[in-house]
């Protein structure tokens, strides 16, 4: 289940959610990823699925989970940009 589950459940159920189960609201189909998977390919991914967060499947066991944050950070880390720690603050809290 995701933040932005549980907002349009808030939007389309008027802010009542008594009696609204996680299954009722969480997504149907799991978008995934693997340990060794291109960044840019997880954030086509990511862009194409309109998701900002993916699980890291190794085999069928979960490694963890991959923001789109932590993608750009390394995307830009490998483009040498020299970003400061407020910049890459406020760039966190955009997405």
């Amino acid at each position: 289940i995701s933040e932005r589950d549980i907002i349009r459940a808030v939007g389309t159920k008027g802010g009542d959610l008594r009696g609204v189960t996680v299954a009722d609201l969480m997504a149907k189909t799991i978008i995934s990823c693997r340990p060794l998977d291109r960044p840019s390919d997880v954030l086509k991914s990511m862009q194409d699925q309109k998701i900002r967060h993916m699980l890291v499947y190794d085999g069928n066991q979960v490694q963890g989970i991959v923001s789109i944050v932590d993608i750009l950070k390394l995307l830009l880390e490998r483009t040498s940009l020299d970003l400061d720690a407020a910049t890459l603050g406020a760039l966190d809290s955009w997405l």
